[in-house]
């Protein structure tokens, strides 16, 4: 068993990871920012009242809530990341990156 390899295996599955977590916070926070300035415009230009207005920016902070379940799909992950490096450390072979990502990446989580 090659350790570089297996270490690669682990490396690419991580990237992986920590792209798709830093995609959703992206995605989230420019959804939320892009609200909260067009309200923020239409309540200034007196388009809106103020009671819609704060009715709609507390209802974009409760947004935030996706980003805790973000985090907790993301701290699953770096689970399966410490079991892969445990397997790795154990002298047991992992499966080719493209059982990882079947075996590890779920649609949901």
């Amino acid at each position: 068993m090659d350790k570089d390899i297996e270490l690669l295996k682990i490396q690419v599955y991580a990237d992986y990871c920590h792209s798709f977590y830093n995609g959703l916070i992206v995605l989230l926070m420019s959804g939320m920012f892009s609200f909260f300035l067009t309200f923020t415009v239409l309540f200034i230009e007196g388009i809106i009242y103020f009671t819609i207005y704060f009715l709609v920016f507390f209802s974009i902070l409760g947004f935030g809530g996706l980003g805790i379940c973000f985090f907790s799909i993301y701290s699953k992950r770096l689970e399966r990341i410490d079991k892969l490096i445990e397997m790795m450390n154990k002298g047991e072979p992992l499966p080719s990156i493209k059982e990882l990502m079947k075996k590890y990446i779920k649609p949901t989580a």
